[in-house]
């Protein structure tokens, strides 16, 4: 779908997609308003990309939010037992962030159609996904508010299988089988083709395969 603007004689044209915007080569624009809006002449220019996401998206929730966080998440194959559910309530007394909290989503579906090998998501087989966090606004609360999260993680293990690598935890350690379960080594041999150097990395990025 193709939003279109005008104000102030300047025409904003700009690709509205499921995940965000995305720019048109200039040319493209400058045919379609050509042909679409020919009384619209001479074209009165184009904007640079920056601008047109100033102008129609509001401030970045990331870049302007207060609040830091510390995510963990797992995959439930049960309902928690009182063990889990003690650790779920330690955890919300502990926790003192407006955003802290638990989450759980149902799983199955259409998720669970496709084989967990199909492609690098592994963990389809699931009953609900559940994720917890919690937040701060001071430095000097950082380290108590990622011990709680990496502590309940400890005492849930029993009870989870994986963990989501959208919201990471760089207290899991040898995380590559935990998000991403028995794909990890063919993530790693296709990282080995495309970036054998390892020059997209971050601290628990898949690192390429060590050649035989």
């Amino acid at each position: 779908m193709i939003i279109i603007i005008i104000t102030s004689n300047i025409i904003v044209l700009s690709p509205l997609f499921e995940h965000g915007l995305f720019s048109l080569k200039a040319w493209t624009i400058c045919i379609l308003i050509n042909i679409c809006f020919p009384p619209f002449r001479p074209f009165p220019g184009l904007l640079p990309y920056p601008q047109v996401v100033n102008f129609m998206l509001s401030p970045d929730p990331v870049a302007t939010q207060k609040d830091s966080n510390q995510f963990s998440s797992g995959f439930g194959r049960k309902p928690f037992p009182d063990q889990a559910i003690k650790a779920m309530r330690d955890f919300l007394e502990q926790v003192e962030g407006e955003f802290a909290g638990f989450y759980f989503l149902n799983w199955g579906g259409a998720v669970s159609r496709k084989s967990p090998k199909s492609i690098a998501f592994y963990w389809r087989k699931a009953k609900y996904y559940v994720e917890w966090n919690s937040s701060w606004t001071k430095k000097s609360e950082a380290a108590k508010n990622i011990a709680v999260v990496r502590r309940t993680r400890r005492k849930l293990q029993p009870y989870i299988v994986g963990s989501y690598i959208n919201v990471p935890d760089q207290g899991i350690k040898n995380s590559g089988p935990v998000y991403y379960g028995t794909n990890y080594a063919r993530l790693r041999r296709v990282k080995a083709k495309y970036d054998p150097g390892n020059v997209f990395n971050n601290p628990q990025s898949i690192p390429p395969a060590r050649k035989a």
